[in-house]
């Protein structure tokens, strides 16, 4: 199944159900939050992670008092520093650096999740994460090539795919504060599934997500 039929998959179901669910409600939140990723490159183990952000929109549907469906749009950066020995076209060392790569993405996560329903709700689910590429680059501080020309951030995002499918499984509590408005935790592990690479070496991203946001109930079935 493409991404763009998944995405809308999720989105007529969600939709679909409000007529067959007798508690619903209808969710809204915003969050952000710090993520803890890393790159796995074949053949090299000595990879470091690399800490971004994450942070975006998302809207769920309680199709049951204990289920909850989950759909996000996220600003997600992941990546990985890797320790590298660099040289000139004699084999003269330039010394040592940690080569930083770091991709930008747009993330579109769908997730079901078993909400215990109470007052303070906690949430644990699955989903599967689309990820569109924005920006991939490689960065090393202080690097000189080509005579004195500094090249610290280069460009390498057409050396990468456009997509990325990921799957992840989450865990979230939310404190309401008043009936509608509440403070949400969220704690969150991902992993890539394909290559991300355009060419023979695999490689793909994982990571570990923690951060808060607020949590709106926008609808309820007695409304």
């Amino acid at each position: 199944m493409k991404p763009l039929k998944l995405i809308l998959f999720f989105a007529a179901l969600i939709c679909c159900i409000k007529s067959y669910s007798q508690q619903n409600k209808l969710l809204f939140g915003f969050k952000g939050g710090v993520k803890y990723t890393t790159t796995s490159f074949a053949g090299i183990e000595d990879i470091k992670y690399k800490i971004g952000i994450c942070a975006g929109l998302n809207i769920g549907y309680k199709v049951h008092k204990n289920i909850l469906l989950l759909i996000e749009a996220n600003y997600d950066q992941k990546g990985c520093k890797i320790p590298t020995d660099f040289t000139d076209n004699a084999g003269n060392s330039l010394g040592s650096a940690d080569m930083t790569y770091a991709f930008s993405y747009a993330s579109v996560p769908v997730s079901v999740n078993y909400s215990s329903g109470g007052r303070d709700v906690f949430e644990a689910g699955i989903g599967y994460e689309n990820g569109f590429l924005l920006a991939a680059h490689s960065k090393v501080p202080g690097l000189i090539l080509n005579g004195n020309e500094k090249q610290d951030n280069v460009d390498i995002k057409k050396a990468f795919k456009s997509y990325e499918p990921s799957a992840f499984i989450r865990i979230a509590s939310t404190l309401y504060f008043t009936s509608r408005i509440g403070l949400m935790f969220e704690g969150r592990y991902s992993k890539g599934i394909s290559n991300i690479n355009n060419g023979n070496m695999e490689i793909k991203n994982s990571g570990f997500f923690l951060g808060a946001g607020l949590r709106v109930v926008l609808v309820k079935k007695s409304e």
